[in-house]
């Protein structure tokens, strides 16, 4: 049996697969970071291809890290969903495994790690995190606080796959966080004091997020068990997005949402989606810092005329 190939991440924070052929359409992927007006980048993000045999899965990760170690949680947190699950025997994954358990058991194995990381009960070091396999057709989405998974379709529309874990935003995160409305500590969905800030909020301490791996001083009010979510592209389905909440914060507005639609549109393959989005949002302004993985849903002759 060929043994499983796994080249790991390429190397810069902006990556771009090489060409593959019509028969390998989901191998070609591009990604960016980018710095907003924060003082540090804590994104983190790296794409891997598992195969074996004749058989390919492509792992995509993105990590939005927070608090003092928040780099450092990211990175971490990309290590131990891609690799800490290997098959001993084969220093490699099988690709069967790759389900609902083995993402509930890499997100706890995160967890973990971060919080091994803690120095103190002060520090609220983590990182959200949302991943993404691709099997042929077929999708598995496992996310931990607000970074989304997308497709770009040919109808120029753009739809979220899974739900950013925030009150008022998620239902099932709001019907939970609701039960602690009584506890004087806590504030849900309110602005802080002296602050247009909306959030998670504890003894004066906001997350925007709702879930999220590390924060153990927040416990239990952001929880870190991921959700999962799977499915199958339609052949009308162009591009697989996976970015951080800074990208999806900047997409939000009306305006930009017509440009990222009007760039996707244009771009016939995640190279140049990826070239022409990384240069219009690095002309523009926004606080977050911002990355995003593009990954190509359709060879170029499977796709209509452009526009």
């Amino acid at each position: 049996m060929k043994e499983p190939s796994m080249p790991g991440h390429v190397p810069g924070p902006d990556q771009v697969s090489p060409p593959a052929s019509e028969k390998d359409p989901l191998m070609r992927t591009a990604s960016f970071e980018l710095l907003g007006t924060r003082p540090e980048q804590q994104d983190a993000h790296q794409i891997i291809e598992i195969a074996r045999g004749d058989e390919k899965i492509l792992g995509i990760a993105v990590a939005d890290g927070h608090g003092p170690h928040g780099r450092r949680a990211a990175h971490e947190a990309l290590h131990a969903v891609l690799y800490a699950n290997q098959d001993p025997a084969t220093a490699g994954f099988e690709t069967s495994r790759i389900n609902d358990a083995f993402i509930d058991q890499a997100f706890q194995n995160v967890h973990e790690k971060i919080v091994s990381g803690i120095e103190s009960p002060s520090d609220d070091t983590g990182s959200t995190l949302t991943t993404a396999f691709i099997r042929g057709r077929d999708y598995l989405i496992g996310w931990v606080g607000n970074s989304a998974a997308a497709v770009f379709s040919n109808q120029r529309r753009l739809e979220v796959l899974n739900l950013p874990h925030e009150f008022d935003v998620h239902p099932g995160e709001t019907k939970r966080l609701n039960q602690y409305l009584g506890d004087p500590k806590l504030m849900i969905g309110v602005k802080a004091p002296g602050t247009s800030q909306r959030g998670v909020f504890i003894d004066r301490k906001r997350m925007q997020v709702s879930k999220s791996l590390g924060h153990t001083s927040m416990e239990p009010i952001v929880s870190h068990e991921p959700e999962m979510l799977s499915g199958t592209f339609e052949a009308s389905d162009k591009f697989l997005i996976v970015a951080t909440d800074g990208f999806w914060e900047f997409a939000r507005h009306s305006n930009h949402a017509d440009m990222i639609d009007e760039i996707l549109a244009q771009s016939r393959t995640a190279q140049d989606a990826n070239a022409l989005l990384k240069q219009w949002l690095a002309s523009q302004v926004f606080s977050d810092n911002i990355t995003v993985v593009i990954t190509d849903l359709q060879t170029p002759s499977q796709q209509p005329p452009a526009p």
